[in-house]
């Protein structure tokens, strides 16, 4: 199989060289309709249509009349965007089955190893992350198009990210085929769940070979979706010069990959690996909010500011090669305490912010709607101060409640740089993607700053989550409270002191809001339960630790997207793997806003709990509940100096507890 595959990258190369360049140069058969239609309709066809080797070979791209170009164009891209959504649904198909796989991997329940998982979905995760983005980007502007209308920037960032890893899924294509067939022969059960599956929308139903097939057909398509994108580009048009560059790039691609000793394109080799907001701590304890890139080969520290027309700029502070960079281990446990800021108190206040901005846009649509235009301008001036407002307490936010360190040195010349992370689970990604790309870095690298600034400024980027945005999806947001119980993790190899902590966004930002008991065994059993109020959530994380010399180490972390569609009324239990050792059990139940207002009221005579604050203030006697003023002066007479006291859940059989002892 691999052997056809490669001998398809090679005749495409000559084909992409010789026989297209060729054709277009010739001026092709004008007028030959039935050649173009061929041509589109086996480059635009969804991946579910077969092409045969003679189609690959025999196409001629027709010259199109400068007038006609602008017209073609656009049939083309909705082409190229309808192609597009055909091929991430392939990949949604895959990522689907490879979590369903990874979630019952250390299970009895499990189908396949987990190390058969990662071969046979080796950068999955990765392209479909490329090309869902392509499509977000590339969509808005097929919307609005324009003769004018500009996407060459999305073609190039496309070729860029993808490129890297098309290498990495082609070397690695014929093992995760030969892993398909020994699984199939092993376990008739995984065969049966792979043998036909059924796509959304589609009466296809391939198996998972020809699922895994379709990136390979994809990478030899790229380059003639990017010639018949060209031929319909007038060539004073803006676009022209950067689709020729990029249609460069696919070929050098295809070039280095068939020669791997070419690969002296830094354009095409470089690519970025993550970035990031990131607090950095710099003289006298200052902090800054730093704009952080991490390339493959560096990494780049920039501040964020406004250009001309609203357009954000980039500005490098400093940069240090990977080939040269060292992370400080000694430092990277340590916590910076900041208490200068009231963090919850500026998390409530992003929250009331975040709905107060909600509502205001639904009030500004249905003024629109009623064609209320003056109603609608008030609104409108309104939106812009509670963004103001917004965008001012996450500065703040993100700023001052950051506090574990990340100890980078610049070993040419020792010079030390430190970054502040909200929550050991960035932190240990940050380090982990580092010290993975660190592996094929060369020291002594040098780097222009004047080069990497241009670099940063003149690519497209993938957005990040601005401050003040509106989420305006907020039925995929969580509002409610949810139970967790930790139950037990498996996988220990010696007996260690651990103990789990969990962490839950709201609209976007992480905060700890529980944690367990520290269990002295190979084996710990917690059965600990935690009821957490949700604001705005969209992501679960667990962190596992051990505590050891004084220190607590992370040894395993996941993350866990919250939907409705799984979190149900009852308690969902289920195994999670945490690493490749580790696993750990817990059960969930969801209980929505609406339910979480329905308290249930006290079965005792003269109870507190689930009654009326007026009723119970009356029947007291005074302004306040007995039991406010008890909490709070407990509170304060002698945990006052707890961490999170306010804000991280207690246990729920201890609340229970302390609640029927007291309506004793």
């Amino acid at each position: 199989m691999f052997s056809v595959v490669w001998n398809d990258i090679c005749e495409f190369i000559g084909e992409t060289k010789h026989g297209l360049f060729g054709a277009e140069e010739d001026g092709g058969p004008d007028g030959d309709g039935g050649q173009w239609k061929k041509r589109q309709s086996m480059m635009f066809a969804t991946d579910a249509d077969s092409v045969s080797e003679d189609d690959c070979i025999d196409l001629v791209v027709p010259s199109v009349p400068e007038n006609d170009k602008t017209q073609i164009r656009k049939l083309v891209v909705t082409s190229i965007l309808h192609s597009e959504h055909a091929y991430v649904a392939s990949l949604d198909i895959l990522m689907q089955y490879m979590q369903t796989f990874k979630n019952v991997a250390d299970t009895p329940h499990s189908v396949i190893p987990a190390e058969c998982i990662d071969i046979i979905f080796c950068r999955i995760p990765e392209l479909h992350r490329i090309h869902f983005n392509f499509i977000k980007e590339l969509e808005p502007k097929v919307e609005n198009w324009s003769p004018t209308q500009q996407i060459a920037e999305h073609f190039k960032l496309l070729a860029l990210e993808e490129y890297p890893l098309a290498g990495e899924y082609l070397k690695n294509y014929q093992t995760a085929v030969d892993t398909v067939h020994k699984c199939w022969q092993e376990n008739p059960q995984f065969k049966d769940l792979t043998a036909d599956i059924k796509c959304k929308d589609s009466a296809e139903k391939p198996n998972l070979e020809e699922l895994l097939h379709k990136p390979v057909v994809r990478f030899q398509r790229n380059t003639l979706v990017l010639h018949d994108l060209i031929a319909c580009t007038p060539t004073s048009h803006a676009d022209y010069d950067l689709l020729q560059k990029t249609l460069r790039i696919a070929q050098n691609f295809l070039e280095n990959f068939q020669n791997p000793k070419d690969k002296d394109n830094p354009d095409l080799q470089r690519y970025l690996a993550k970035q990031g907001l990131i607090v950095e701590r710099i003289a006298n304890n200052q902090r800054k909010l730093r704009h952080v890139f991490l390339f493959n080969d560096v990494l780049v520290c920039a501040k964020q500011k406004m250009g001309g027309k609203q357009k954000i700029q980039f500005e490098i502070k400093w940069h240090i090669p990977l080939g040269d960079l060292s992370i400080n281990d000694q430092s990277s446990p340590q916590e910076e305490k900041n208490g200068a800021q009231d963090i919850e108190g500026l998390q409530r206040k992003v929250n009331e912010l975040q709905v107060e901005l909600k509502q205001e846009n639904n009030r500004a649509r249905q003024a629109q709607e009623g064609q209320r235009q003056w109603s609608f301008r008030g609104h409108n001036n309104r939106l812009d101060k509670i963004k103001k407002k917004l965008v001012e307490q996450e500065a703040m936010l993100v700023l001052h409640s950051p506090n574990l360190l990340l100890q980078l040195r610049d070993r040419r010349t020792d010079k030390a740089r430190t970054f502040l992370m909200s929550s050991d689970y960035e932190r240990v990604n940050w380090r982990e993607t580092i010290d993975a790309l660190q592996i094929k870095a060369q020291p002594n690298v040098p780097f222009l700053s004047s080069d990497l600034q241009m670099m940063i400024n003149t690519q497209k980027l993938p957005k990040l989550q601005a401050f003040g945005d509106d989420f305006g999806f907020e039925e995929e947001l969580l509002f409610g409270s949810l139970n967790v119980t930790i139950h037990k993790l498996l996988g220990l190899q010696e007996v260690a002191e651990t103990f789990c902590r969990i962490e839950v966004d709201s609209y976007n930002h992480f905060f700890t809001k529980a944690r367990t008991n520290v269990c002295n065994t190979i084996e710990p059993v917690w059965n600990e339960d935690f009821e957490i109020d949700l604001e705005g959530a969209q992501t679960l994380r667990i962190l596992c630790y051990k505590y050891l010399n004084g220190t607590d180490i992370l040894v395993g972390k996941c993350a866990l997207e919250l939907s409705k569609a799984w979190l149900r009324g009852d308690f969902h239990e289920q195994t999670i793997t945490l690493n490749k050792e580790l696993s750990l059990t817990v059960s969930m139940r969801y209980i929505s806003r609406e339910q979480t207002l329905k308290r249930t009221p006290s079965a005792v005579k003269g109870g507190v709990f689930g009654v009326r604050v007026e009723k119970v203030t009356k029947r007291e006697g005074g302004r306040i509940p007995l039991i406010v003023e008890t909490c709070v002066k407990q509170i304060e007479l002698r945990g006052i100096g707890d961490v999170g006291i306010y804000r991280i859940s207690g246990l729920s059989a201890e609340i229970q507890r302390l609640k029927k002892a007291y309506e004793k």
